[in-house]
């Protein structure tokens, strides 16, 4: 589906992955079309406080660090389901080369690659800050999913 967005003659838009596991507010639809290049949300039920992704200066807007366990290096400290990218970074970018776009047979790879699409920390595009929008490893409320078929009736 990437690779044929690349050819689109449908115009842009905002590429977001939605994990299986995890749980996200409507209002993150509406955050993901603000994103020029890539953008970023912090994501909770990850890291040693709880969230895990970038933290900026309540005043001056300002990026600071990022949130994560002391132990990870990686550059791009993001879960998968807190980040969108914009559909024009295809064709117009040397290092996202396709038709296979995720860099990594592993699960994770998210570090490297964002490091396909931005080279450094300062292009990260905050898409609100400090906001709490989405979560790892949350299940929907049962009244949500009440009406959904079963793994047995399907």
């Amino acid at each position: 589906l990437i690779h044929r967005l690349s050819r689109t003659i449908l115009g842009h838009g905002p590429i977001m992955s939605i994990d299986d596991d995890g749980k996200v507010l409507s209002e993150v639809f509406d955050i993901a079309w603000r994103v020029h290049t890539f953008g970023v949300w912090p994501m909770g039920n990850l890291g040693p406080t709880g969230w895990e992704g970038p933290v900026y200066d309540p005043v001056t807007l300002e990026f600071l660090t990022w949130r994560q366990a002391p132990e990870d290096d990686r550059p791009f400290p993001l879960d998968n389901g807190a980040f969108v990218f914009s559909s024009e970074v295809f064709g117009s970018n040397f290092r996202l080369v396709g038709p296979r776009y995720w860099p990594t047979d592993y699960p994770g790879g998210e570090s490297e690659f964002v490091s396909q699409i931005i080279s450094k920390q300062e292009l990260v595009e905050p898409l609100c800050y400090n906001c709490q929008v989405a979560w790892h490893n949350q299940r929907l409320p049962e009244d949500c999913i009440k009406h959904l078929p079963s793994c047995q009736e399907l």
